[in-house]
């Protein structure tokens, strides 16, 4: 990670903070997925820009999502989220979750069965344009 990037604190209405959550080998997804965020004027809140500790990474990001007042979770590489999205579900309001997936065929859900019943919105997407559609759409409804 690029240490210029990294944030100390934001100070921002709860409301207006978004959690990015999903793999870090999917970075540029979740990088696009930060960008349409703060174009939309929201703070997008990705834990890798942030200083945490390497013993306490579960902590620093659980911390971070419950600073937040809605969540957005690429989920199409299975990295544990569903420990991010169990609290995101805890701590967030259902209707202020998403979780966005690629799609090699439509109808298709190529994420863990284990998140198939979690009552958030599960979008999928075939391409970036998509995803930047579904990614504003569900914002819109927010603000």
């Amino acid at each position: 990670m690029d240490s210029r990037n990294r944030m100390k604190w934001v100070v921002v209405r709860r409301d207006t903070k978004v959690f990015i959550g999903g793999n870090y080998r999917s970075i540029a997804i979740l990088r696009h997925i930060e960008n349409t965020v703060r174009q939309f004027g929201l703070s997008p809140i990705l834990a890798s820009n942030f200083e945490v500790r390497e013993s306490e990474i579960y902590l620093d990001a659980i911390s971070l999502l419950q600073d937040c007042g809605i969540a957005i979770f690429e989920i199409t590489i299975d990295a544990g989220q569903l420990m991010e999205i169990e609290r995101a579900i805890k701590f967030i309001e259902k209707k202020n979750s998403l979780l966005l997936y690629q799609q090699l065929k439509r109808d298709e859900k190529p994420y863990p069965r284990m998140l198939w019943g979690v009552e958030v919105a599960q979008v999928g997407y075939m391409h970036i344009d998509e995803l930047t559609q579904k990614v504003n759409d569900f914002l819109k409804v927010m603000k």
